[in-house]
């Protein structure tokens, strides 16, 4: 639900959604990549950042792809964060 909420660009509820997922299930490396994308959208790169970082630590790019590296290479590394 929260990533289709971030889609539609309600933001606030996307993060309430999304948060829960973590909340549920702390090591979902896929909620995690979403709650940063919310983050870039939000203007909030710091915690954005954070979130990229831990989603690779939990595997996304193993087993999804490698779309997080590439977030993480846009909106951080190049920024110091």
């Amino acid at each position: 639900m929260g990533h289709a909420k971030y889609q539609l660009k309600d933001l606030k509820n996307a993060l309430k959604d999304i948060q829960r997922s973590v909340a549920l299930d702390p090591k979902n490396s896929y909620a995690y990549r979403n709650r940063a994308l919310v983050y870039l959208a939000m203007k909030q790169p710091d915690k954005a950042c954070e979130d990229l970082h831990r989603a690779i630590n939990l595997g996304y790019t193993t087993m999804y792809g490698d779309d997080v590296q590439q977030l993480l290479e846009k909106h951080c590394i190049f920024k110091g964060l």
